[in-house]
């Protein structure tokens, strides 16, 4: 049975399989990029084989849990992005998009670009899936005769900060996500009173999303 407003400190594998099949209706997902992040484990400490393996056992128990008319969204680093997006497509997952979220601030490089942005795909259960773009829209940049004045599409680019030392909401996770790039993908694929899951809270961000919004 899934729980309103729960936290489960447990494996997310152990977890998910005790929720009831098509029960959920958005899956938040930001597992470990296996890059080797202290996360007091060795969850992203594993060998290539080992991760992929890890990665299609939570993705396959994402499907079962999801509705056919639900929708997952799933971050992923540059390493793996491309095998997230095919183990999603080969259990059975219809694509939506491929978005990427633009930064100003990242690591710093000498040899090679450095990094401003990280990858979030979107798939749905099935071709017919909830999306309320009017809860999302963003300010028009100009003025044309067809543009709709409840606003633009945001696109696939986001362009949102990281979440800086000094804010309130930062904590000592080393990778959260800002609130804003949740509440998007909250506010575009669910409304008041469905099931969101987030098998890899963190840093708690959706959570704190979640019970405000």
């Amino acid at each position: 049975m899934v729980g309103l407003n729960k936290v489960y400190n447990c494996d997310s594998l152990i977890g998910m399989k005790d929720l009831q099949e098509k029960s959920v209706d958005l899956v938040l997902a930001d597992p470990p990029y296996n890059v080797g992040k202290d996360y007091g484990n060795k969850s992203d400490m594993q060998t290539k084989e080992e991760y992929l393996k890890f990665t299609r056992d939570w993705m396959t128990e994402a499907y079962r849990v999801l509705k056919d008319d639900g929708t997952i969204y799933v971050f992923g680093g540059l390493e793996y992005i491309s095998h997230m997006y095919l183990i999603l497509e080969e259990i059975g997952f219809v694509f939506n998009s491929w978005i990427v979220w633009h930064y100003t601030q990242g690591a710093g490089r000498t040899k090679g670009f450095s990094s401003r942005h990280d990858d979030i795909l979107m798939f749905t259960k099935t071709k017919k899936f909830n999306f309320y773009l009017d809860k999302v829209r963003i300010p028009q940049k100009y003025y044309r005769k067809r543009n709709n004045m409840a606003g633009a599409n945001p696109g696939n680019v986001w362009k949102l900060s990281h979440i800086h030392y000094s804010e309130s909401e930062r904590t000592q996770h080393p990778t959260q996500k800002p609130h804003a790039l949740y509440l998007r993908m909250i506010m575009a694929s669910s409304k008041e009173g469905e099931v969101i899951l987030d098998p890899f809270a963190g840093s708690g961000s959706s959570l704190f999303v979640n019970k405000k919004k």
